[in-house]
Order: structure tokens, then sequence, then C-alpha cells
């Protein structure tokens, strides 16, 4: 039986026609991607307006981040930020630093799956496109050295990640003070631990190889960082990567 298709219902064509999915490495990239998640995050009141209307964290500068972004018919659509771990640490500590810390004193290569957000019409199409970034998120990651993602997510979407992708819960339940009491929960996919237990997504993911020149680091050039670091907002903290 052959497999449903969803299609958009204002333009009749399927809901994934035209995704182009990829790592930033121009202005415009980048742009988009920091104007979609101000826009969602304003608008779920997880950050406060900006004259600038981007939300661009410390990390983005670092050169251990990578932004990945989904466009569908030219136009960006969903992003996510990879950012390794470095000297300044990763935006989970906000809320769970010893956690994290124990997972650094045990050598673990650590990288966060941040700064998510989409402009997709429905629930499906939004899985889709998630799903897209993540196999080049994920291919990345594993190529140059990651041994574990970790995410910080709404307590109501915990199950999803550790059900289809095989991220595990490291940490008991918070709220953010500061935004709302959001609550949120630590949660780690280990790659080599993924590889054995083989969790539903895992073929979708890794079951094709990228080439290597679509998943090759692409940190933000030297002139890009000069001009959006006016725009970081050090008071900013992570969030629930899906609220």
């Amino acid at each position: 039986m052959p497999c449903q298709t969803h299609r958009d219902s204002e333009s009749g064509l399927p809901e994934d026609a035209g995704v182009v999915c990829k790592i930033a490495d121009r202005f415009e990239d980048f742009d988009a991607a920091f104007e979609m998640v101000y826009s969602q995050y304003l608008s779920s009141g997880l950050t406060a307006p900006n004259p600038f209307q981007r939300r661009v964290l410390p990390h983005h500068l670092q050169p251990g981040t990578n932004v990945f972004i989904a466009y569908q018919q030219g136009e960006p659509v969903c992003t996510t930020t990879l950012i390794s771990d470095s000297p300044l640490g990763l935006p989970i500590e906000a809320v769970f630093p010893d956690e994290i810390e124990r997972k650094r004193r045990r050598g673990i290569a650590l990288a966060e799956v941040s700064s998510l957000a989409s402009r997709a019409r429905s629930p499906v199409s939004f899985h889709r496109l998630f799903m897209r970034l993540l196999r080049i998120l994920c291919q990345h990651s594993r190529r140059f050295g990651i041994d574990q993602l970790v995410v910080a997510v709404h307590p109501k979407h915990a199950a999803y990640y550790e059900r289809k992708m095989g991220y595990r819960r490291f940490s008991e339940e918070v709220t953010y003070e500061s935004l709302g009491d959001a609550p949120a929960v630590a949660l780690a996919l280990d790659f080599h631990e993924a590889e054995v237990t083989r969790p539903p997504a895992y073929d979708s993911i890794f079951g094709e190889p990228l080439s290597l020149m679509e998943i090759l680091p692409r940190p933000m050039s030297p002139k890009l960082s000069e001009y959006f670091r006016p725009m970081v907002d050090l008071s900013v903290q992570n969030v629930p990567l899906l609220v």
C-alpha cells in the first residue's frame, strides 16, 4: 500500500516539497535563523523584545557552533543550532550545571542542540523538517567527535525524544523562573549506545551517509561574528528546546 502524502492545504503541494537542508554558511542563512528563533520565542513569551529582532546567543559566535537551517521553496522554514562544548560552556548549564559537569568529568565530548524554531504549517510537516535537520546534525556530530548530544526540553515532549531517538533523561524537572516558570528536563543521546540499541529514528538519520561536503563544520566567519556581536544578549538563558 503506498504511503499517504500530506499536502499543504493552501498550495496543494506535498508538505515537504522543495525542501533543502544545510549548515549555515552565508549571512542570509544566519540572519534568517536568528530572526526565526526570535519571532517564535517572542510569540511564546520566552524572550523579550529587542531592537534587532534577532535572538543571538554568545555561543553562536564560538568556533565550535554550527547553525542548521531548512528552506522550502526558497523560504526559511526550520532551524536549530549545535553548540559544541567550549570554555564558554553550554547554555543548558544555566539550569543543569552539576549534571553537565559530571558528564565532563567522565570525559564525554558534549554538544547541545538549541535554538529550535519552525514555520511549519502542521505537526507532520514540522516532524519531517526537524528529522531532516537532525540527519545532517547527527551525522556531522558523529563525524567530528561528539559522544553525546544534550538538550533541554519541555517534559511533555521528553517521551518523544526517548522513544523515537533513544535519548535518556539525566535530570529532575526544573523550572525557569525568568521564563514564566516554564518546566524542563535534560536529555542526552549517546551515539555509542544508539548504534547498539537502534532506536526507531536511527535508520532515517544514519541509514544513508551524507557526503563530507554536506556535513563539514561551517562556523561563523570573523566578519559575520563582528556583525552579529552587538545583537548578543548576555542575559539570555537557554530555554526548553520544544515548548
